[in-house]
């Protein structure tokens, strides 16, 4: 629930900081998250005590990670928050995929149901995309396949380290990389407004917090629970982006957005049931 909370606010902030007040600096703004994330985590002894020795399957994970957040953002600029977020569930069918692919992890009919009704919602919301473009289309499919690959990799990695260490070494190839990329952001116009320096300030802070959160999310679920939880916090966005002023309401779009979100719904109602029957089998056995 923390993570689909945070889901919510942070496409709004994003948004705010890409959209609303135009800043196309992706570089500059992850860096500035993935500076504030490492700073947190080596000021606090309990983050800092826990970050364990680099390794070519960690940093693996890392550069997936940092490249799935800069297609991510990349895309939110391009695109409204509704169709951003309708076409970044398909998502959770490539991990569908790719869970039974490489982890060998079965999913259960119930469970493959309400993921095909999510991916429904997606095509009847993108059906009447009344603000189609191409290059956030091709942004966010990218950013949706570097999402299976990163949640797949980090769960396969999260067997021998911790969430800590991952989240850390993310932030600081992040802070290598985007510090070398990032362009001079001093000409930007808005640096002196209050609702721009209030919605940035935000996102750097948000941005450690749904890292840590997704990285825990997977830890203790699964890399498809995560892209699910994702998923949720369509049925606020779908409400709220009717007072934001990049997004063109429609019916369909909306409706569209909200099938998918109460598939994700579903989705968890069948995780429980599932874990449920295991333990029970577990009982039995035992």
């Amino acid at each position: 629930m923390t993570y689909m909370a945070l889901s919510v606010i942070i496409v709004f902030s994003n948004n705010t900081v890409v959209n609303i007040y135009g800043f196309k600096n992706i570089a500059f703004f992850l860096l500035c998250q993935s500076v504030c994330t490492v700073f947190l985590m080596l000021i606090y002894p309990k983050f800092r005590k826990k970050i364990q020795k680099p390794s070519m399957e960690i940093l693996s994970s890392c550069l997936l990670n940092v490249a799935n957040v800069f297609f991510g953002v990349s895309a939110a600029s391009e695109l409204n928050i509704a169709m951003f977020s309708s076409l970044r569930r398909f998502s959770i069918l490539f991990t569908l995929i790719a869970q039974y692919r490489f982890l060998d992890v079965k999913p259960t009919k119930p469970v493959i149901y309400s993921v095909v009704l999510m991916i429904l919602g997606s095509f009847i919301a993108a059906g009447n995309d009344m603000t189609f473009n191409l290059a956030g289309y091709i942004l966010v499919m990218i950013a949706n396949i570097l999402t299976t690959s990163s949640q797949i990799v980090t769960q396969k990695a999260l067997v021998v380290y911790c969430k800590t260490s991952i989240l850390f070494w993310s932030a600081v190839v992040a802070t290598i990389l985007f510090g070398i990329t990032c362009q001079n952001p001093s000409k930007f116009q808005y640096w002196g407004n209050g609702g721009f320096r209030l919605a940035f300030c935000l996102s750097l802070c948000l941005g450690f917090l749904i890292n840590y959160y997704a990285t825990m999310t997977i830890e203790k679920n699964s890399a498809l629970t995560l892209a699910v939880a994702g998923s949720f916090k369509d049925a606020i966005c779908g409400i709220g982006v009717g007072f934001v002023t990049t997004y063109d309401f429609s019916w369909m779009n909306f409706t569209g957005l909200q099938i998918s979100a109460i598939s994700s719904m579903f989705y968890v109602i069948a995780m429980e049931q599932q874990k449920k029957q295991q333990k029970k089998i577990i009982g039995i056995l035992g």
